[in-house]
């Protein structure tokens, strides 16, 4: 992978497949609890919201 790649990755201008996901996390030594916590979580909070509504 290419820093241009790893670059475009985190501006949001390129989705990894999910191997290509997994091999930066393991590059990084990073869990996906700790990378997509913010984002599970507002997930979690927006269904929860809906749920409610109904």
């Amino acid at each position: 992978m290419s820093t241009n790649y790893i670059g475009a990755v985190e501006r949001g201008e390129k989705i990894p497949s999910l191997k290509t996901f997994i091999d930066i996390l393991n590059t990084f030594s990073a869990s996906v609890d700790m990378v997509l916590s913010d984002v599970l979580q507002e997930g979690y909070q927006l269904r929860q919201l809906n749920l409610a509504i109904r």
